[in-house]
């Protein structure tokens, strides 16, 4: 079984409320509707100069420290995104050098499902053996919506999220992550 041993959050910037984003943006809604429709009351945006690997780091060094452990106590640095900095090198890359780690860092991509795709990956590899695993969801999404896109920019905002996973007895922990994938709808 694994463990949640740390977690640790990052929100970039201001908090944007909906009443605040209905005023900024041409959007059809009202602070109601969107509450009420997708229980969102605030949401935050990271100034341009800020990628997704800065907020993946602020999240996992929170992590870390709950957990208790050293970056360089790490195994593997999993960073899961769709709004990764760039495709070439990871974006765990730059998060491994602001902690100041020494483990093999990858990228993970899979769209909304990126954190829960890490999650199953670090679960099997504290299952081989692993100590410390850190896993890492972070995007910025705000960057990729329009102005106009009523249907989107009130849903897509910035933060991160991160949980250090190891070991644990079978009773205490995760026993399964189960995924499922279907490949027939991506031109639907």
């Amino acid at each position: 079984s694994v463990k949640f041993l740390g977690t640790g959050s990052f929100l970039p910037g201001e908090t944007i409320t909906n009443k605040e984003l209905l005023n900024k943006f041409p959007i059809d809604s009202t602070d109601k509707w969107i509450q009420e429709n997708l229980g969102i009351k605030q949401r935050h945006f990271a100034k341009p100069s800020i990628a997704a690997s800065h907020l993946g780091y602020e999240a996992a060094r929170l992590a870390i420290e709950k957990a208790g452990i050293h970056p360089k106590d790490l195994d593997r640095i999993l960073f899961c995104s769709s709004t990764s900095d760039w495709t070439s090198p990871a974006a765990a890359s730059n998060v491994q050098a602001l902690l100041h780690a020494d483990c093999p860092a990858e990228d993970k991509q899979v769209a909304c499902s990126s954190f829960i795709f890490g999650l199953d990956h670090g679960m099997r590899l504290i299952a081989t053996g692993l100590r410390y695993v850190l896993v890492i969801g972070a995007d910025v999404k705000s960057r990729f919506t329009r102005e106009d896109d009523t249907r989107l920019l009130p849903i897509f905002a910035d933060g991160a999220g991160a949980v250090v996973l190891s070991a644990c007895k079978k009773e205490e922990g995760l026993l399964f992550c189960e995924l499922w994938t279907d490949g027939t709808k991506v031109n639907n």
